[in-house]
């Protein structure tokens, strides 16, 4: 805490008003997740939601809060939609995982409330699906700018968006928990891709270079279904 508060006072020549709204608000979430009075944690969908918000979502709006007057708005909001419905059921394996301990503390989560089979089938009825649309939908904004790198991910998406229709099953659950779907081309070649574009348009190929360096685990087939990487 003190030391988000001493990034914010020693950088507030570039942040902007809103962006330090976001932190403030972020960081009361964060704090009122699990501590009383709201306690958002033991509030059923409040903490799936409030879990899933301050997990990702504030981190972006921060980032792209000083590029705001430059971005239209519908693609913040697909961008943050996509990420949201990640960030959901992220929360939902998080509590599934914890269920036991949660039930052994007493601790009244939505999971623990609700049952694990109903948070399952909500992850793979409408979680996933929802995920695939919204990554598609990201895919078109990018292909507004970027035409070849937006057919990749619209591509990935189908494909592998296909590919669960027909053989999706709660087993799937096992191995996919905290990576996004198609976490390949989330992870790696997306960032390649638009690392690529911006090396080839201003001759930064460090940034290339670093890119491939850095999310190099992650070199994996990209239309691979549902394996151990995700």
């Amino acid at each position: 805490f003190f030391g988000g508060c001493l990034l914010l006072w020693s950088s507030w020549k570039i942040l902007s008003m809103w962006a330090v709204s976001v932190a403030i608000l972020g960081y009361f979430l964060t704090f009122f997740y699990s501590a009383p009075p709201l306690r958002f944690k033991e509030k059923g969908w409040w903490g799936i939601i409030v879990g899933s918000l301050i997990l990702r979502p504030t981190c972006v709006l921060m980032a792209l809060s000083a590029s705001f007057s430059s971005i239209p708005v519908l693609d913040v909001f697909v961008i943050l939609l996509w990420i949201e419905i990640f960030g959901i059921r992220t929360m939902l394996f998080h509590q599934i995982d914890d269920f036991q301990s949660d039930i052994n503390s007493h601790v009244k989560t939505l999971v623990t409330t609700q049952g694990i089979l109903p948070a399952q089938r909500l992850i793979t009825r409408y979680f996933i699906p929802a995920e695939y649309i919204s990554f598609g939908l990201v895919g078109a904004i990018i292909a507004k700018s970027a035409p070849l790198v937006g057919f990749a991910v619209l591509f990935s998406v189908l494909f592998s968006g296909l590919r669960y229709m027909q053989k999706g099953s709660l087993q799937s659950l096992s191995t996919m928990h905290y990576r996004p779907v198609i976490g390949s081309m989330v992870l790696f070649y997306l960032p390649a891709l638009l690392g690529l574009s911006v090396a080839v348009r201003d001759n930064l190929w460090f940034i290339f270079i670093f890119v491939l360096f850095w999310q190099r685990k992650y070199f994996v087939n990209p239309f691979t279904h549902f394996t151990n990487h995700f």
